[in-house]
Formats: structure tokens, sequence, C-alpha cells
């Protein structure tokens, strides 16, 4: 009689045979085998050594170098504690196994039991309750997403491989970008937004070299004492600072709208002297940037002031800075730290002499709002 006849397919139960004395037996074991694959579920797959004490009906999958009663069986084996011994069936490929000392579930694929779950390391593509394309490869369609700490902090990584690539949070309206902040172009950090996903307009920088953070969007270049530039007809800018003028030196505009020759300090001491900015409304001033013709090599040492009522207090709204410490290709930076706007600021020199070099060619001043 062929051994398709005596036993089933897959899970290898004994047949009756027909004529076949005490039936009762064979039917028991068929039933016996059933109760121990069907829905399996064993107490270990990492176990090497049978139990001291094992309880009938007790499944385990067999570990490479099994040991004891278990010596000599194939790795992945299944050992079944069954009328007092132990019994080893071969496992099929696509059976699968609950195994209780990890709660996870265990897949044979023919070779070997493996996490029924499939290995999630270098997976092409991950759509959650969406569609990820070769674009998107981790795609999440969801209310919120949660990354939290494992114990202590947590950190947030966008990597790009070249300086003049992008590492950027998009943020969209419609599927067009509205606003992106993140290191763009270079790895100076930028905020930028659009109002039409087109065109972006810069908002804030940081400049990775330095730290120094400028408003792109909120600068203005004004007309100073003796300073090219845009005029603004909302500011007027006046000074006490001693300078002349230069025979043959290059036409500016003055802040009147006449033109006059390319200004140079005078050399004198500046103790006590300004330049003054009134604006026509209330600004809050973060800082003010000199653009020089040449670096120029006094020590003058200034703060800023700003008031409502130049007739009234003044108030120091920086620290003090020198000129020198702040130069950096031509332009001195100089930061203010007002608590509120306000309608009048100056350039208060405590002490030292500008250089009689070329002087000023331009003023930056940086306003929120």
């Amino acid at each position: 009689m062929s051994d398709f006849t005596q036993n089933s397919t897959h899970l290898d139960l004994p047949y009756i045979q027909p004529s076949q004395a005490q039936k009762h037996v064979t039917h028991n074991e068929a039933l016996r085998r059933l109760d121990a694959l069907v829905q399996l579920s064993v107490s270990s797959a990492t176990q090497a050594a049978p139990p001291a004490a094992p309880q009938e009906g007790a499944r385990y999958i067999l570990p490479a170098g099994a040991s004891g009663a278990w010596s000599g069986q194939a790795e992945g084996a299944l050992a079944l504690r069954e009328g007092g011994a132990w019994v080893f069936l071969a496992p099929q490929p696509g059976w699968r196994a609950f195994v209780a000392d990890t709660g996870a579930f265990r897949l044979h694929d023919g070779t070997g039991w493996r996490d029924a779950g499939g290995d999630h390391q270098n997976l092409p593509l991950i759509g959650v309750a969406t569609t990820a394309d070769s674009a998107n490869r981790l795609a999440v369609a969801s209310e919120a997403v949660l990354l939290t700490h494992a114990g202590a902090g947590h950190q947030l990584k966008v990597n790009k491989a070249a300086a003049a690539d992008t590492a950027s949070l998009l943020f969209q309206t419609g599927w067009s970008g509205r606003a992106e902040m993140g290191t763009t172009g270079s790895d100076d950090f930028e905020i930028k937004v659009s109002d039409d996903g087109a065109a972006f307009h810069g908002a804030l920088r940081a400049e990775a070299a330095s730290g120094r953070v400028t408003l792109p969007g909120n600068a203005a270049r004004w007309d100073g004492p003796y300073c090219t530039g845009d005029r603004r007809a909302r500011i007027t800018v006046s000074a006490t600072w001693g300078m002349a003028n230069a025979a043959g030196g290059n036409l500016q505009r003055l802040v009147d709208g006449t033109m006059g020759q390319h200004v140079y300090s005078d050399g004198s001491d500046q103790s006590g002297k300004h330049i003054q900015l009134a604006l026509a409304e209330a600004r809050q001033v973060t800082g003010f940037r000199l653009h020089f013709s040449t670096p120029h090599t006094g020590d003058v040492k200034t703060v800023i002031r700003a008031t409502d009522d130049p007739a009234s207090e003044w108030l120091t709204v920086s620290g003090p800075v020198a000129w020198s410490d702040m130069m950096e290709a031509g332009v001195v930076t100089l930061p203010a730290f007002p608590m509120q706007g306000f309608t009048h600021y100056r350039i208060h020199a405590l002490s030292g002499a500008a250089s009689a070099a070329p002087w000023f060619h331009g003023i930056e001043m940086v306003t929120q709002g």
C-alpha cells in the first residue's frame, strides 16, 4: 500500500485502513497530531535543553545545538511531549507558530523559522493609510504623527549629501508649498514663505559660518546722512559725526536729495556723537549693518539707543560694541535688543576716532514686523 493511502498529504495523519483492527488507535493518533499542530503555540524557540518536568502536550521549536533528550535533532524541528515521551516532527513550509516567551509569531519558509512579520530592513516603500511612491517612500495619512523618546531625549535628523542640496521641512496647502524651513542651497538655515508655491520669499536666515541672523523680508536699506542706497520717505536721518568731503570722490545722493562727494571721516574723536534715525512709526529694530568702502582702522566703540521723544531720555538697547571686533568684509554689525518698538534710534559713539579712510557707503536697519 502506498504512503499516500496510509497518511494524509500535509499533516501526515494516519488513515484508518480497510479491515483494520483497533481502528480507534489510528483515529486517536490522528487526533493527537491535530491537537498538537492546529493553532500551533510553542513555549520557546530558543531553549536548548528540555525542561526537567515537562507537561504533557508541551511543544518547543528546537534551536541549533539542542541537548539532553533533544540531542541530535535538526534545528527547527518541533518537539512534542506526548505519552510521557518526546516526539519530533519536521515542520513544513507555511507552518505558523506563536512563541510564548517572546510573544511573536514565527513562520517556516521551507528552510527555517523566521519572524512571521517579515524582514523590516531595507523596505523599498511604506504607506500607512495611503500610497507611497518612488519620491515619497514613506507616506502617512493620519491626524497626527507621534515620535517619542526611548527613555531620554529624541532627535529628528534630516540629512543631505552636500551644501548645495536641500534639507528642509515644506508646509503645503492643497499640495502647493506655502512655507519652507531648513538648509536650502547652502548650509545657512533659512525660513521662506510663498503665496503661490512658485516664488518663495526669505523671512529669516541664520548664517552657518557666523551665527548672524538676518531678516531678509524685513530688512531695508535707507539713505544715511552720507550714504548711498534707496531713499525712503518714511525715515529721516541726521548726524553729528565728524565727516569731510574728498575732492574727486564718487557722487552720492544725500538724504535731502542733493548729490555730494564720497564722504571720508575727518579722523576726529567721535565720543558723544551719533547717527540718528527718525522713523514715521514705531518699529522694533534688532540691528544695524554699516557698510564701508574699505575696512576702517579706527577704534570706535558704540551703543544703540532708542526713544519715542528725542528731547527726553534715551534708552540704551544694546551693549557696547567695538567696531574693530565686529568688522567683517567691510561690514560692521551692531545688534540691538529693544523690548518694544520705538520711533527714534541712535548709533551713539562712546569713544574712539574713525579712520580717515573712505567711510560709509550704506546703512542697513533690520526691523521686526
